[in-house]
């Protein structure tokens, strides 16, 4: 999730046709959020590119990238709270599926243990969604610099 978001917001083609602006990360607490899909080994700040790191604005709940990207932070405890902001990507732990199975995006990434337990197993059986399993590295280009 981490690496598919920090190429969302560098505009990175294989990922997205535009460079992405507005990302919702969405896991079951805040806390979560913050310590696995943010500051965890795998998360955003682990994740980044030397050259494009972003910045953690903690009493803001949101991520800022040097190129004016913003990731959100939410929680699952709070799902109306995802009401009314505008995303064009969202990055959501698996342990929140059941509370979007009603509104999917066209720009969604929800991470998955090997394999999907029943809440994500609903996302899958959806033909406009595309499948992948592994690292998100074995896709790309090994020209491409994540």
């Amino acid at each position: 999730g981490a690496e598919w978001i920090n190429a969302l917001v560098r505009g990175l083609p294989v990922f997205s046709k535009a460079r992405i602006g507005q990302i919702a990360l969405v896991g079951e607490t805040l806390a979560d959020v913050r310590d696995v899909m943010v500051e965890g080994p795998s998360g955003i700040l682990a994740a980044a590119h030397k050259g494009h790191r972003p910045k953690f604005e903690i009493s803001r709940r949101r991520i800022v990238w040097p190129n004016g990207a913003i990731a959100m932070l939410f929680s699952a405890e709070d799902p109306d709270s995802l009401r009314g902001p505008q995303f064009e990507a969202a990055w959501c732990d698996e342990l929140v599926a059941p509370q979007l199975i009603k509104a999917p995006t066209s720009q969604m990434c929800l991470a998955t243990p090997s394999p999907p337990k029943a809440p994500c197993r609903i996302f899958l059986r959806d033909r406009a969604m595309i499948c992948s399993s592994g690292s998100i590295l074995k896709h790309i280009s090994p020209r491409l610099t994540l």
